[in-house]
């Protein structure tokens, strides 16, 4: 695959520009605009994580991403192609895990394999990379009723990163997940991330979800969807995750930064003092 590099020399995984979403509720009303020019890019190896207020847009532009849903105006292209449709290269893990029930963990993570020109010993190969990624080696002959809700949704990145996708698109993955759970699949997440290589877009509510996994950090904000902030994330000096994080002064600082601009985003365009602190006290 022919990859583009970006400015900073960066290999640029996905990039949108002056992209436009708009539907009309029938044949007489005005099209109403759901998304606004939308224009970034994701290079090889990002953490992003996109914050939100529900309604703002994020799912469906997680659905122009992956191909789902066709733009109004603008282009997507993934390695440098334009993006017409489902791509390969672009892997889903929804809200829910939706595997299916009568297959065993390990035959969910192959499910995707057969339609590649792969003898069965390369397929074994593969899922065995994967379910040791994501920590299920032990369970590859359950069936997912067999399986805690965390372990359902790493099988089912595992599934997702089986295929070999260039980038992951996640739609809140944990939004199911009791809080204790949430925490512990907060840490296989950035481990997955870490030892797949892979580019992770990550939509989710949680402010200190982002703080904690994102290396860079978008804020969405509705009528119509926009991206009102979109910064490398100070907070992530080491690539290892660590909740030390949250005992900084510069954590709370970074966090109120954004829930203003989540609650009120006319002001993120405007320079933000808190998030200037944040920088300083690192």
């Amino acid at each position: 695959m022919i990859c583009a590099m970006s400015e900073n020399g960066r290999t640029v995984t996905i990039s949108l520009r002056n992209v436009t979403l708009a539907f009309r509720q029938n044949k007489r009303s005005s099209p109403a605009s759901i998304l606004e020019d939308i224009d970034f890019d994701i290079h090889d190896g990002d953490f992003i994580c996109l914050l939100g207020p529900s309604g703002c847009g994020k799912t469906s532009l997680l659905n122009i991403l992956a191909g789902y849903l066709p733009p109004t105006e603008g282009q997507i292209t993934v390695g440098g192609k334009p993006l017409t449709g489902p791509n390969m290269e672009v892997g889903v893990v929804f809200q829910h895990p939706n595997l299916f029930p009568w297959l065993s963990v390990r035959k969910n993570v192959a499910f995707g394999l057969k339609y590649r020109n792969l003898t069965g010993a390369e397929r074994r190969s593969i899922v065995d990379h994967y379910l040791d990624i994501v920590e299920l080696t032990d369970f590859g002959d359950l069936l997912p009723y067999q399986l805690s809700g965390g372990m359902k949704q790493r099988a089912a990145i595992a599934r997702t990163l089986a295929v070999d996708p260039k980038i992951v698109l996640l739609d809140e993955p944990f939004s199911a997940l009791d809080a204790m759970t949430r925490e512990r699949m907060q840490v296989y997440a950035h481990s997955i991330w870490e030892r797949s290589g892979k580019s992770f877009f990550f939509i989710t509510h949680d402010v200190d979800e982002a703080l904690l996994l994102g290396n860079r950090i978008m804020v969405m904000r509705g009528g119509p969807g926009m991206i009102v902030r979109d910064i490398e994330n100070p907070l992530r000096t080491s690539p290892h995750f660590s909740r030390e994080i949250k005992r900084s002064q510069s954590f709370w600082a970074m966090r109120d930064s954004l829930l203003r601009d989540i609650e009120n985003p006319l002001l993120a365009d405007a320079p933000n003092a808190c998030l200037s602190s944040a920088r300083e006290a690192i």
